[in-house]
């Protein structure tokens, strides 16, 4: 293959690897929401399930300001968690995807 060739079908599989993140990070969020909440409401927002559980939510962003972004509105806060919606479509820009 040429060169410029090589460029668009590594491209291609970037932007392909994009979408399928977003997707596979969609479906992560959706089951792992609901623990979440469970958790937090069970044994506080301070316990090392819920720690963990929002660590794993703030890995799923993709890293840079979206990841800062999401992390001080949603995990720095102690009560950010509230404000997550329970679909991740639903995340302004700029904090998810």
């Amino acid at each position: 293959m040429s060169g410029v060739a090589n460029l668009v079908v590594e491209a291609g599989s970037q932007i392909i690897g994009v979408f399928s993140s977003k997707i596979s990070a969609d479906q992560i969020y959706k089951h792992i929401y609901p623990s979440l909440v469970f958790i937090i409401n069970t044994k506080g927002r301070k316990s090392r399930e819920a720690k963990g559980l929002l660590s794993v939510l703030e890995s799923l962003v993709p890293a840079g300001a979206k990841r800062r972004n999401f992390s001080r509105r949603y995990i720095q806060n102690v009560d950010g968690w509230k404000e997550l919606p329970t679909d991740p479509q639903r995340i302004p820009f700029g904090f998810w995807h």
